[in-house]
Protein backbone atom coordinates (compact mmCIF):
# COMPACT_ATOMS: atom_id res chain seq x y z
CA UNK A 1 0.00 0.00 0.00
CA UNK A 2 1.19 3.05 -0.88
CA UNK A 3 2.12 4.98 2.33
CA UNK A 4 1.53 9.50 2.94
CA UNK A 5 4.11 10.69 5.55
CA UNK A 6 3.21 13.72 7.27
CA UNK A 7 5.70 15.24 9.65
CA UNK A 8 5.18 18.18 12.04
CA UNK A 9 6.22 20.87 9.77
CA UNK A 10 8.53 22.13 12.90
CA UNK A 11 10.41 19.41 12.37
CA UNK A 12 10.27 18.34 8.74
CA UNK A 13 13.65 18.06 7.57
CA UNK A 14 15.02 15.45 9.29
CA UNK A 15 12.28 13.34 7.80
CA UNK A 16 12.17 14.86 4.14
CA UNK A 17 16.22 13.65 4.20
CA UNK A 18 14.96 10.00 6.14
CA UNK A 19 12.43 9.47 3.21
CA UNK A 20 14.81 10.77 0.24
CA UNK A 21 17.23 8.38 1.33
CA UNK A 22 14.57 5.71 0.96
CA UNK A 23 13.45 6.43 -2.45
CA UNK A 24 17.02 7.00 -3.66
CA UNK A 25 18.12 3.41 -2.68
CA UNK A 26 15.68 2.24 -4.67
CA UNK A 27 14.45 -0.62 -2.44
CA UNK A 28 10.74 0.77 -2.64
CA UNK A 29 9.21 1.05 -6.09
CA UNK A 30 8.65 4.32 -7.45
CA UNK A 31 5.35 6.73 -5.74
CA UNK A 32 5.61 3.84 -3.01
CA UNK A 33 6.12 7.17 -0.31
CA UNK A 34 4.92 10.57 -0.57
CA UNK A 35 6.14 13.46 1.57
CA UNK A 36 4.33 16.59 2.81
CA UNK A 37 6.23 18.92 4.54
CA UNK A 38 3.53 21.70 4.69
CA UNK A 39 0.17 21.67 5.52
CA UNK A 40 -2.15 18.57 4.53
CA UNK A 41 -5.05 20.56 3.17
CA UNK A 42 -8.63 18.56 2.27
CA UNK A 43 -6.22 15.49 2.25
CA UNK A 44 -8.36 13.61 4.62
CA UNK A 45 -11.63 14.34 2.56
CA UNK A 46 -10.30 11.94 -0.37
CA UNK A 47 -9.63 9.12 1.86
CA UNK A 48 -11.37 5.71 1.09
CA UNK A 49 -12.47 2.95 3.38
CA UNK A 50 -9.47 1.11 1.92
CA UNK A 51 -7.15 3.79 3.49
CA UNK A 52 -5.60 3.88 6.95
CA UNK A 53 -5.11 6.85 8.87
CA UNK A 54 -1.89 6.73 11.47
CA UNK A 55 -1.14 9.43 13.71
CA UNK A 56 1.35 10.33 16.40
CA UNK A 57 0.90 13.48 18.69
CA UNK A 58 -1.06 15.33 21.07
CA UNK A 59 -4.80 13.61 22.40
CA UNK A 60 -6.44 16.76 21.01
CA UNK A 61 -5.10 17.06 18.06
CA UNK A 62 -5.94 13.61 17.44
CA UNK A 63 -9.32 13.44 18.47
CA UNK A 64 -9.83 16.11 16.29
CA UNK A 65 -8.95 13.88 12.97
CA UNK A 66 -10.60 10.92 14.79
CA UNK A 67 -14.37 12.84 14.27
CA UNK A 68 -12.85 14.15 10.86
CA UNK A 69 -17.02 13.20 8.89
CA UNK A 70 -15.22 11.23 6.07
CA UNK A 71 -13.20 9.31 8.29
CA UNK A 72 -16.25 8.86 10.21
CA UNK A 73 -18.80 8.57 7.40
CA UNK A 74 -16.68 5.56 6.15
CA UNK A 75 -14.96 3.88 8.67
CA UNK A 76 -11.64 4.80 7.71
CA UNK A 77 -9.41 2.84 10.37
CA UNK A 78 -8.02 5.23 12.41
CA UNK A 79 -4.90 4.50 15.40
CA UNK A 80 -2.96 7.14 17.24
CA UNK A 81 -0.06 6.77 19.84
CA UNK A 82 -0.70 10.14 22.28
CA UNK A 83 0.41 11.59 25.40
CA UNK A 84 2.75 8.82 26.73
CA UNK A 85 2.88 10.68 30.52
CA UNK A 86 5.53 7.61 31.27
CA UNK A 87 6.81 6.97 34.50
CA UNK A 88 9.69 5.34 36.69
CA UNK A 89 8.49 3.82 39.97
CA UNK A 90 11.14 3.26 42.90
CA UNK A 91 10.70 0.08 44.64
CA UNK A 92 9.85 0.24 48.76
CA UNK A 93 12.84 -1.68 49.89
CA UNK A 94 15.54 0.44 47.59
CA UNK A 95 17.34 2.67 50.10
CA UNK A 96 19.52 5.53 48.89
CA UNK A 97 22.62 3.58 49.74
CA UNK A 98 21.71 0.80 47.51
CA UNK A 99 22.86 0.27 44.17
CA UNK A 100 19.68 0.37 42.36
CA UNK A 101 18.72 3.88 43.91
CA UNK A 102 21.87 5.28 42.08
CA UNK A 103 20.26 3.16 38.83
CA UNK A 104 16.74 4.63 39.34
CA UNK A 105 18.34 8.27 39.73
CA UNK A 106 20.56 8.20 36.43
CA UNK A 107 18.23 6.87 34.68
CA UNK A 108 15.85 9.55 35.73
CA UNK A 109 17.69 12.04 34.83
CA UNK A 110 18.92 10.52 31.31
CA UNK A 111 15.63 10.85 30.52
CA UNK A 112 14.69 13.86 31.87
CA UNK A 113 17.54 15.52 29.36
CA UNK A 114 18.39 13.61 26.64
CA UNK A 115 17.15 15.14 23.33
CA UNK A 116 15.86 17.99 25.64
CA UNK A 117 13.20 15.72 26.48
CA UNK A 118 11.70 15.64 23.12
CA UNK A 119 11.16 12.02 22.92
CA UNK A 120 7.34 9.86 23.09
CA UNK A 121 9.44 7.76 25.71
CA UNK A 122 10.51 10.37 28.11
CA UNK A 123 9.89 9.48 31.78
CA UNK A 124 7.68 12.37 33.23
CA UNK A 125 5.86 11.24 36.33
CA UNK A 126 8.46 9.29 39.71
CA UNK A 127 6.79 7.27 41.36
CA UNK A 128 8.75 6.82 45.30
CA UNK A 129 8.09 5.73 48.64
CA UNK A 130 6.73 8.66 50.73
CA UNK A 131 9.65 8.20 52.87
CA UNK A 132 12.47 8.45 49.81
CA UNK A 133 10.83 11.53 49.07
CA UNK A 134 13.52 13.95 50.10
CA UNK A 135 16.29 11.88 49.27
CA UNK A 136 15.11 11.08 45.82
CA UNK A 137 14.30 15.08 44.93
CA UNK A 138 17.61 16.00 46.61
CA UNK A 139 19.53 13.36 44.12
CA UNK A 140 17.64 14.71 41.68
CA UNK A 141 18.33 18.41 41.76
CA UNK A 142 21.94 17.63 42.53
CA UNK A 143 22.51 16.02 39.16
CA UNK A 144 20.19 17.90 37.38
CA UNK A 145 22.37 21.09 38.68
CA UNK A 146 24.45 19.88 36.76
CA UNK A 147 23.52 19.60 33.28
CA UNK A 148 25.06 22.33 31.19
CA UNK A 149 21.98 23.93 28.52
CA UNK A 150 22.97 25.45 25.60
CA UNK A 151 25.21 24.65 21.38
CA UNK A 152 25.05 20.97 22.05
CA UNK A 153 28.10 21.87 19.71
CA UNK A 154 30.06 23.62 22.58
CA UNK A 155 32.05 20.94 24.69
CA UNK A 156 30.29 20.48 28.21
CA UNK A 157 27.41 21.39 26.95
CA UNK A 158 24.91 18.37 27.78
CA UNK A 159 21.33 19.72 27.11
CA UNK A 160 20.20 21.48 23.49
CA UNK A 161 17.34 23.49 22.67
CA UNK A 162 13.71 22.55 21.72
CA UNK A 163 12.56 23.06 17.66
CA UNK A 164 11.56 26.58 17.99
CA UNK A 165 10.67 29.55 20.17
CA UNK A 166 6.86 28.59 20.05
CA UNK A 167 7.16 25.24 21.34
CA UNK A 168 9.17 27.00 24.26
CA UNK A 169 6.60 29.01 25.32
CA UNK A 170 3.84 26.05 24.90
CA UNK A 171 6.24 24.29 27.49
CA UNK A 172 5.89 27.24 29.74
CA UNK A 173 1.78 27.50 29.69
CA UNK A 174 1.79 23.40 30.38
CA UNK A 175 4.34 24.25 33.50
CA UNK A 176 2.53 26.86 34.80
CA UNK A 177 -1.07 24.85 34.54
CA UNK A 178 0.74 22.23 36.34
CA UNK A 179 1.82 25.00 39.25
CA UNK A 180 -1.55 26.53 39.33
CA UNK A 181 -3.04 23.21 39.70
CA UNK A 182 -0.89 22.70 43.17
CA UNK A 183 2.77 21.52 41.95
CA UNK A 184 5.33 23.41 43.05
CA UNK A 185 8.97 23.69 41.45
CA UNK A 186 11.67 22.75 42.97
CA UNK A 187 13.88 22.96 40.22
CA UNK A 188 13.41 25.44 36.98
CA UNK A 189 9.82 25.86 35.62
CA UNK A 190 10.78 28.84 33.96
CA UNK A 191 12.21 29.70 30.83
CA UNK A 192 13.53 33.23 29.61
CA UNK A 193 11.18 33.83 26.81
CA UNK A 194 13.00 37.00 25.70
CA UNK A 195 16.02 35.31 25.69
CA UNK A 196 17.39 34.13 22.00
CA UNK A 197 17.47 30.27 21.69
CA UNK A 198 14.78 27.81 22.43
CA UNK A 199 16.14 26.94 25.84
CA UNK A 200 13.80 25.70 28.59
CA UNK A 201 15.50 24.44 31.92
CA UNK A 202 15.54 20.79 33.82
CA UNK A 203 12.45 21.23 35.86
CA UNK A 204 11.05 19.02 38.67
CA UNK A 205 8.00 19.67 40.33
CA UNK A 206 6.56 18.72 43.70
CA UNK A 207 3.03 17.59 44.11
CA UNK A 208 1.56 16.59 47.77
CA UNK A 209 -1.96 15.46 46.59
CA UNK A 210 -1.50 13.47 42.87
CA UNK A 211 -4.42 11.43 43.62
CA UNK A 212 -6.30 14.47 43.93
CA UNK A 213 -5.28 16.24 41.18
CA UNK A 214 -5.69 15.29 37.69
CA UNK A 215 -3.33 17.38 35.86
CA UNK A 216 -0.30 15.44 37.09
CA UNK A 217 -1.90 12.65 34.97
CA UNK A 218 -2.80 14.15 32.34
CA UNK A 219 -0.74 16.83 31.31
CA UNK A 220 1.98 16.68 28.73
CA UNK A 221 4.76 18.90 28.26
CA UNK A 222 6.04 17.31 25.58
CA UNK A 223 8.59 19.47 24.44
CA UNK A 224 10.19 20.53 27.70
CA UNK A 225 14.10 20.46 27.93
CA UNK A 226 14.69 18.23 30.85
CA UNK A 227 10.89 17.56 30.42
CA UNK A 228 8.77 18.82 33.44
CA UNK A 229 8.95 16.09 35.92
CA UNK A 230 6.60 16.41 39.13
CA UNK A 231 7.02 15.10 42.40
CA UNK A 232 3.72 14.06 44.67
CA UNK A 233 3.24 12.85 48.14
CA UNK A 234 -0.39 11.43 48.24
CA UNK A 235 -1.75 10.40 52.24
CA UNK A 236 -3.81 7.35 51.07
CA UNK A 237 -2.36 6.34 47.54
CA UNK A 238 -4.24 4.44 45.54
CA UNK A 239 -1.74 1.13 44.10
CA UNK A 240 1.31 2.15 41.88
CA UNK A 241 -0.71 0.36 38.88
CA UNK A 242 -3.82 2.12 39.15
CA UNK A 243 -1.43 5.04 38.81
CA UNK A 244 0.23 4.10 35.77
CA UNK A 245 -3.02 3.64 34.42
CA UNK A 246 -4.76 6.69 34.70
CA UNK A 247 -3.01 8.08 31.82
CA UNK A 248 -3.62 5.35 29.46
CA UNK A 249 -6.68 7.32 27.86
CA UNK A 250 -9.21 4.95 26.74
CA UNK A 251 -10.03 3.75 23.28
CA UNK A 252 -8.81 5.79 20.58
CA UNK A 253 -9.37 4.35 17.15
CA UNK A 254 -8.53 0.93 16.94
CA UNK A 255 -5.56 1.53 19.27
CA UNK A 256 -5.26 2.17 23.46
CA UNK A 257 -2.85 5.07 24.53
CA UNK A 258 -0.65 3.73 27.36
CA UNK A 259 1.37 5.04 29.69
CA UNK A 260 4.44 2.96 30.29
CA UNK A 261 6.45 2.65 33.41
CA UNK A 262 9.74 1.61 34.49
CA UNK A 263 10.18 -0.41 37.79
CA UNK A 264 13.45 -0.31 40.01
CA UNK A 265 13.18 -2.84 42.90
CA UNK A 266 15.43 -4.08 45.28
CA UNK A 267 14.30 -7.54 44.95
CA UNK A 268 10.63 -9.05 44.14
CA UNK A 269 9.95 -12.21 46.00
CA UNK A 270 6.28 -11.34 45.98
CA UNK A 271 3.89 -8.78 44.18
CA UNK A 272 4.26 -5.32 45.73
CA UNK A 273 1.82 -4.01 48.48
CA UNK A 274 1.54 -0.56 47.05
CA UNK A 275 -1.96 -0.60 47.90
CA UNK A 276 -0.08 -0.76 51.54
CA UNK A 277 2.12 1.54 51.28
CA UNK A 278 2.53 5.22 50.99
CA UNK A 279 4.25 6.25 48.18
CA UNK A 280 4.55 9.89 46.44
CA UNK A 281 5.08 10.86 42.18
CA UNK A 282 8.14 12.49 41.32
CA UNK A 283 7.06 13.82 37.73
Amino acid sequence: MPAIIKPATATAQLTQAMVKAIVDSGLVPEGAISLICGGAGDLLDHLDSQDVVTFTGSAATGQQLRAHPNLVAKSIPFTMEADSLNCCVLGEDVTPEQPEFALFIREVVREMTAKAGQKCTAIRRIIVPLAQINAVSDALISRLHKVTVGDPAQEGVKMGALVNSEQRQDVQESVNKLIAAGCEALLGGEADLSAAGAFFPPTLLYCSQPDETPAVHAIEAFWSGGDADAVSRPPACADAGARRRRQSGGDVGHRQRRAGARVYPRRRPRPWPYSDTERGVLG
